[in-house]
Parts: structure tokens; C-alpha cells; sequence
């Protein structure tokens, strides 16, 4: 398959559109009074990003793995974020058909974005593997925090679908220096460990 349109597959689950489409659910899911899916929306797309922003974190600076260096964020974020969206989507629809077919879609997504990370060369398997898990982990806290919930409020099922789509492809290819950003705090916190082990050395 041309880099191109694997570049173009890949750059769905950026952080840039995760986060976007994030924000415009919470403000439609807040405007029908849904403020329990709302919430979950949020947490998924937090929890998602600290779980894997601190993995990379420890893989870059503390545990030495020739394997793995930096879990994927673009597979633990969207496995996260749209996970939670099909949950809360096809919880509400009315037929079994609609469910399958939204179901079926998000998983196959989900699979061209991992694959993606892997044959453009972004990240291994065993990356793209523990994104997979941390992603799959907060959805299953998340989406049972949500399922508490007795009967949620209902919502335009097509009008947050289109909602997410337009955001989406609005937000396409704009790239967030995640990785960037999360590494030079690795070399930080490296470093300043670094000296705090050297100081306490000296004191001894």
C-alpha cells in the first residue's frame, strides 16, 4: 500500500483529532443533558493519555528494552476515544443491524491505524500491542463507569455520528508534537535523576 495512504489512515488517530473530536462530543453530549457520557468522553481521552504519555516516559528514560521504546499513543488514544463513542452510539441504537455494522466499522479503523504505525515504520508490534492494551484497559474502566448509569439520557445518535465525522476530517493532518514534547521531558527527568542519584552519592 502507497506511504500516502498510509500516512493519510495514520494521521486519524493523531492526537490533534482525538482531542478535537473529544471536545466537540462533550460540548453536543452537554447540550442533551447527557453530562454522564459527556464526562466518560473526557476521562477516556485523559486517562488514555496519561497511561501512555507515562509509559513512553519510562521506556525512553528508565527501562532499557531493546524491543520497545515508545508505546503508540495514535492506536492507545483512538482505541480509547472511539471506543467509548461506539459504546455509547450503539448502546442507544434500536437495531441490531445498526450496531453490527457500526461496531464492525470503528474495530476495522482501529486495525488500519495500528497497522499503519507499524508498516510506516513509527512503531513495532510490541508498540502498537501495549498502545492496544492501554487504549482497551480505560475503555473497559471508563465505559463501566458509564454503564452505571440506569438509563442515559438520550441522544441524536446520527447528529453526534455526523458531528464526529465533520470534526474529524476538519482536524485531518494537523499534528500534535506529542512525541516530541514527551520525549524531551524523558531526557529531562533522565537527567535531573541523574544528579539527584549523583547528589545523594556524594552525601553518603
Amino acid at each position: 500500500m502507497s506511504p500516502i495512504i498510509l500516512q493519510y489512515i495514520t494521521d486519524f488517530g493523531d492526537s490533534a483529532v482525538m482531542a478535537a473530536i473529544t471536545l466537540a462530543g462533550i460540548i453536543y453530549l452537554i447540550s442533551c443533558k447527557n453530562y454522564r457520557a459527556a464526562s466518560v468522553i473526557f476521562l477516556s481521552l485523559l486517562l488514555a493519555s496519561f497511561g501512555i504519555g507515562l509509559l513512553k516516559i519510562l521506556f525512553m528514560s528508565y527501562i532499557k528494552n531493546s524491543f520497545i521504546r515508545s508505546p503508540s499513543g495514535h492506536v492507545a488514544l483512538s482505541t480509547a476515544v472511539l471506543g467509548i463513542y461506539t459504546m455509547i452510539i450503539a448502546g442507544q441504537a434500536e437495531k441490531k443491524l445498526h450496531r453490527i455494522i457500526g461496531v464492525s466499522f470503528v474495530i476495522a479503523l482501529l486495525i488500519a491505524i495500528a497497522a499503519s504505525r507499524t508498516l510506516l515504520g513509527y512503531h513495532n508490534i510490541y508498540e502498537v500491542i501495549i498502545g492496544f492494551f492501554v487504549g482497551y484497559l480505560v475503555f473497559i474502566c471508563a465505559g463501566l463507569f458509564y454503564l452505571r448509569a440506569e438509563e442515559p439520557a438520550k441522544i441524536n445518535k446520527g447528529k453526534l455520528i455526523l458531528i464526529i465525522i465533520a470534526i474529524a476530517f476538519l482536524t485531518h493532518g494537523f499534528r500534535l508534537p506529542a512525541e516530541k514534547m514527551i520525549e524531551k521531558l524523558a531526557i529531562e527527568l533522565k537527567h535531573n535523576t541523574q544528579i539527584l542519584g549523583k547528589n545523594i552519592s556524594n552525601l553518603e
